[in-house]
């Protein structure tokens, strides 16, 4: 948020858009989780869709 203002004030004019929300605390059901290695993370995208963990 602080950079968004900062940029209107150089711009001296508002920016376009919404206005970003801050993010929920907590998980959310469309969350993921790998249940055979907590330290995971999903990282790449593979051709054909889906993401190759990493």
């Amino acid at each position: 948020m602080a950079r968004r203002v900062a940029k209107e004030e150089a711009a001296g004019k508002k920016l376009g858009g919404k206005l970003p929300k801050a993010p929920a605390p907590g998980a959310r059901d469309s969350d993921q989780i790998n249940l055979t290695d907590e330290e995971s993370r999903i990282m790449l995208p593979v051709a054909g869709g889906g993401f190759e963990p990493a």
